[in-house]
């Protein structure tokens, strides 16, 4: 009975695996012209210069699906292709009840990272972050967000865009319909 589950759950896990083995290859590993010599280091979080406070005539809606119970907005007029190889953007995330949190945050597609740089104040000012550091983005169907962000509208495979022009498309794909 034991081995039945066990080859039952194996086969049940397989295609979850394997997605998100393709989801976080090593695009150096992977990719026989590239070279360690090619990543950029990113930008020192200190450093990065925020942007104006989110507006929400430039909020685009991104569409979650029924994986998500929250709103979740990106100012389109903070979205930045940083020198260091980073898309770095403003998020609005509004609650069921009401709440809003806003954050300024970066993602580095080659090592499928993202870091918060910044959180948004009530009195309409950003706050940085005390400790940012880079952190994996997962397939954590509580933040489906950033898989999504990442997969769908900032990152080009393993690169950043070289061009806005790209991301607010997919952004416009990503909205939510009628």
């Amino acid at each position: 009975m034991k081995k039945a589950v066990l080859l039952w759950l194996g086969v049940m896990l397989m295609p979850g695996m394997v997605m998100a083995q393709q989801w976080y290859q090593d695009p150096i590993a992977t990719n026989p012209n590239a070279s360690d010599r090619e990543v950029v280091p990113a930008m020192s979080p200190d450093k990065v210069v925020l942007p104006a406070f989110p507006k929400p005539e430039n909020w685009q809606e991104l569409d979650l699906g029924m994986t998500g119970r929250n709103r979740v907005f990106v100012d389109t007029s903070s979205i930045v292709i940083g020198s260091d190889e980073v898309m770095r953007y403003a998020m609005i995330i509004k609650t069921p009840g009401g709440a809003s949190n806003i954050t300024y945050e970066g993602v580095r597609c080659s090592a499928k990272e993202r870091m918060v740089y910044a959180y948004g104040q009530h009195d309409g000012t950003w706050y940085r972050a005390r400790t940012p550091k880079w952190v994996p983005i997962s397939n954590d169907e509580a933040q489906p967000q950033y898989r999504l962000l990442a997969r769908e509208v900032l990152c080009e495979n393993a690169s950043v865009y070289r061009d806005l022009l790209p991301v607010l498309q997919n952004l416009n794909k990503l909205a939510p319909r009628p």
